[in-house]
């Protein structure tokens, strides 16, 4: 019963939208479909994000910190439990590395793509972890977490020399925004603090919680220490709304096809000129 019931809510939520995009725009499922699809995959035009071969290993590295630093205290009891046919560990394998190895084969590539990864990811570091706690070890752990916290303090003192230095182009933050230098700072070394306090616990649950609750100081200030540069690159809202009152409703706008977005929602307009190609929206 439940795959047509399924089958039947999938059909009822997409299959009006399919039929009115067609109808509007009769193109839009060949550029769709062939375009965005099969050309992206193998061989993608410009603005198709082309990336080598390898790049989704450092974003998947990256994303998974600092869990991944904790692959080499897990890997022995992940290798242990395959060759036990641990059901849960052998499906969590397949569901990291088939879609990884698949967008991996695609010449254009995007960071969300491989968000399906981290999920057994998780699965396979917690099982390894809870395991490897189980059969009283904790060294490999130790030495991880003191890494991390290594490396932590080295990136925060690069930091801070960069920003010393007041080198043109290398600096991070404007001198008006010392104060998210401050709280990055303050959060990294309270990460790296936690990490060594897990490392000396004796506890492994202690162990365990410390580590995990360790970032939770960077991580609830993450946003509010991001580099205005940074926001004014990726994300234009607060340079958009700054010039919002220069922008009347018989203003011209111009503006390229990475910015329409954007400029189209802040100032609600849709008569806005795409300067050099319209990108997707052609």
């Amino acid at each position: 019963m439940r795959s047509p019931l399924s089958l039947s809510g999938l059909l009822g939520v997409t299959l009006p939208w399919c039929v009115l995009i067609h109808l509007r725009e009769g193109d839009f499922w060949r550029y769709f479909f062939w375009v965005e699809h099969v050309q992206r995959f193998l061989s993608p035009m410009p603005g198709q994000h082309p990336k080598p071969l390898w790049y989704f290993l450092p974003v998947l590295a990256g994303g998974a910190i600092p869990w991944v630093i904790l692959l080499p205290a897990t890997f022995s009891e992940t290798r242990a439990a395959v060759r036990r046919k641990d059901p849960l560990v052998r499906y969590a394998i397949c569901c990291l590395l088939l879609p990884f190895i698949f967008f991996s084969m695609s010449s254009g590539k995007l960071v969300p793509y491989i968000l399906p990864c981290f999920a057994p990811l998780v699965i396979l570091i917690v099982s390894g972890l809870m395991t490897y706690f189980e059969n009283g070890k904790s060294r490999a752990f130790n030495i991880c977490a003191v890494s991390l916290a290594i490396f932590l303090a080295v990136l925060v003192s690069t930091a801070i020399l960069i920003q010393a230095a007041s080198i043109r182009g290398m600096r991070l933050y404007d001198p008006s925004e010392f104060w998210k230098l401050i709280a990055a700072v303050a959060g990294s070394l309270a990460w790296g603090a936690g990490a060594i306090l897990a490392a000396s616990m004796k506890n492994w649950r202690k162990k365990a919680a410390l580590f995990v609750a360790a970032p939770l100081p960077f991580l609830l200030g993450a946003h509010g220490v991001i580099p205005n540069q940074a926001l004014n690159d990726r994300a234009p809202e607060r340079v958009l709304l700054q010039n919002q009152d220069k922008v009347r409703a018989d203003t011209l706008i111009l503006t390229g096809d990475q910015m329409v977005h954007a400029v189209c929602w802040f100032y609600k307009r849709d008569d806005v000129y795409l300067l050099e190609n319209g990108g997707e929206l052609t």
